[in-house]
């Protein structure tokens, strides 16, 4: 929008005064350099950015484009000039351009401006702060003390007991906590946050690295964002931690907690309700498991607690559902309705993501649950005029991306004279935010035109970079949507960034952005269905999809 404002400002500016061939050539010009930039012709983009970075000498896109051609020719010197100046016309990424810029001084022998880069680049958010000391371009600073602050090193780290490291931890999440955390109400400011990092920090000497790896998950659920949250640590942690799962999959349907499938002859449990984890309800262990993530709303934890988190052994045993770690007690209703009791043992599982098709199905597998891998795939029902399209990625795949995948989707919808557009997102957790606006404009294409009908199905997986998609859609179009509300608000604290705590080599993520893709004022939990539809274990198993029966339901009415 804003490269098309001040293409039409120029326009204006050149008509008013008799000049439409400039208009014509200047134009050209732009085309002729992006076709450059694309094909990586770096002489060629020195010499047409160069001429329009005269013509436009205060765009931040010309510029920046400008400086890679620049780097691409070894020409270091330049592209630190063209960089900069783009960083002051204000491109749209500082913490990348700062970053850039850093890299480039460092290259050219300036240390002192390669550092004062780096503090930018950290103070405009930069993500991805561990991969500062690895970077090459950095190789000539690594022995600077600066540096390896800057990078998040621990310059002393072999005369450090373990009680100093983890304090030292501790002093870096506050810090990266402060720095990356973008929730308008900056949480990791708040009593209660570095209340409980203080608290923790007493307890240093009487804890083990297991209960201190599990404390630090619940000081970053306090930021309270589906985003930031800790994972786990890496191979050469020197504390002692233990990570066991079940090898089951949970789904949190309307009607309870239930098996969906199982790995390594495990799957025999499918089909059943989980009642408790050894003397606790399961209502109770996910309330006392909350503690250790934060959410943008309620769907979020509907969504994770039973993906991530459930099938944990050493959580269930740190919030007192199990004595141990290495089995855990079930009480389960199997189908047939029976109470059993079944002891699993834990170990090094990969459980698979996105609800799927189970073993204890009855049925057809219905359409929603027949290729939840695919990022983006359609379906024709030709008797009714209608489309199907199931997004489950916003990231491009090897074999097509999004913006080639809108095309035929336009092409399809067009060509098959299809009235009815059903949009299903209920697996789809998100991605990257930059890819999906030619879908929108597809999908708006269509809306507007008189007696079609758009359907979005959203469910308790429509998460993060699908939050934006749905907002788009609801703002730009009549669609009607159903099934469950979505598992991000319209406005929420995002971005999976990098964080590693230097001592103790625990990852997690500290998210770096307030989406606004909604109303700046737009306070709701998530996006409501207009037509709630109930999710239960009675219709998975049976492989019935309720929304998508009622959305045929009421094409084929005429509603």
């Amino acid at each position: 929008m804003k490269k098309l404002i001040c293409l039409m400002f120029l326009f204006c500016s050149l008509v008013a005064n008799g000049q439409q061939q400039e208009l014509i050539d200047f134009i050209g010009l732009k085309n002729q350099a992006e076709s450059a930039f694309q094909q990586r012709n770096s002489e060629q983009v020195v010499a047409l950015y160069e001429e329009l970075s005269n013509l436009i000498p205060d765009d931040a896109e010309v510029l920046y484009r400008l400086s890679l051609g620049y780097q691409w020719n070894d020409n270091y010197a330049a592209a630190l000039q063209a960089g900069a100046a783009a960083y002051e016309a204000g491109y749209r990424e500082p913490a990348s351009m700062a970053y850039r810029l850093a890299q480039l001084s460092a290259l050219l022998g300036q240390q002192d401006e390669a550092l004062a880069w780096l503090e930018i680049s950290l103070a405009k958010r930069l993500d991805d702060r561990p991969s500062i000391y690895d970077d090459p371009a950095f190789s000539s600073l690594r022995s600077i003390p600066a540096f390896l602050q800057l990078s998040g090193v621990i310059a002393n780290a072999e005369s450090m007991n373990r009680n100093e490291g983890l304090e030292y931890d501790l002093d870096y999440l506050i810090e990266e906590a402060q720095r990356m955390h973008a929730a308008p109400e900056r949480p990791a400011f708040s009593d209660e946050f570095l209340g409980a990092v203080e608290n923790l920090r007493e307890r240093i000497p009487d804890i083990t690295g297991q209960q201190f790896y599990l404390e630090v998950m619940k000081l970053v659920a306090i930021l309270d964002d589906g985003h930031s949250a800790i994972y786990t640590p890496d191979g050469d942690s020197p504390l002692e931690i233990t990570l066991a799962s079940l090898p089951l999959k949970f789904f949190w349907f309307d009607d309870g907690m239930y098996i969906v499938d199982g790995l390594d002859g495990n799957e025999i449990y499918a089909g059943s309700e989980v009642l408790q984890v050894e003397d606790l309800l399961v209502t109770e262990v996910m309330a006392r498991l909350s503690e250790f993530r934060g959410v943008d709303n309620t769907m979020t934890w509907r969504w994770m607690g039973p993906q991530f988190y459930l099938g944990r052994a050493e959580l269930l045993n740190a919030v007192g559902a199990s004595e141990s770690i290495e089995n855990i007690t079930l009480t389960l209703r199997t189908l047939s309705g029976a109470i059993q009791t079944v002891e699993i043992q834990s170990g090094d599982y990969d459980i698979p993501r996105k609800l799927r098709v189970s073993p204890a199905m009855t049925g057809d597998v219905p359409l929603y649950l027949s290729d939840v891998d695919t990022n983006y795939w359609m379906e024709i029902f030709p008797e009714s005029n209608t489309l199907y399209f199931q997004f489950n990625q916003v990231r491009d795949s090897e074999q097509q991306n999004i913006a080639g995948f809108s095309e035929l989707l336009s092409q399809n919808l067009e060509s098959n004279n299809i009235e009815h557009l059903i949009v299903d997102v209920r697996h789809n957790n998100g991605g990257n935010n930059s890819l999906f606006t030619p879908l929108v404009e597809a999908i708006i294409a269509f809306d507007q035109v008189p007696d079609h009908k758009t359907y979005i199905i959203t469910g308790r997986n429509t998460f993060s970079a699908a939050q934006n998609f749905i907002n788009h859609i609801e703002h730009w179009t009549d669609a009607v949507f159903v099934g469950k509300p979505s598992a991000s608000s319209p406005n929420f604290t995002g971005e999976e960034t990098s964080l590693l705590l230097p001592y103790s080599r625990i990852r997690g993520s500290i998210s770096t952005r307030y989406w606004q893709d909604s109303n700046p004022g737009d306070e709701r939990q998530w996006i409501a269905p207009d037509v709630p539809v109930t999710v239960t274990a009675v219709d998975y198993f049976a492989g019935r999809d309720a929304a998508l029966e009622y959305i045929l339901g009421a094409i084929e009415s005429g509603d």
